[in-house]
């Protein structure tokens, strides 16, 4: 089981993980996989966040 440090600064995983899932990334992959077909109503990026 890994240790979780004492104080985790939630500011710093929001920007880690917006580094790692940009949303340039995250629109080129929905389109590559066929999830956009056409962009209307629904952002890859908003609904990958929530």
């Amino acid at each position: 089981m890994a240790l979780i440090p004492g104080k985790i600064n939630p500011r710093e995983i929001e920007k880690v993980l917006n580094k790692m899932f940009s949303p340039e990334w995250l629109r080129e992959t929905a389109a590559k996989v066929g999830y956009v077909q056409r962009n209307r109503k629904i952002d890859p990026v908003t609904f990958f966040w929530v």
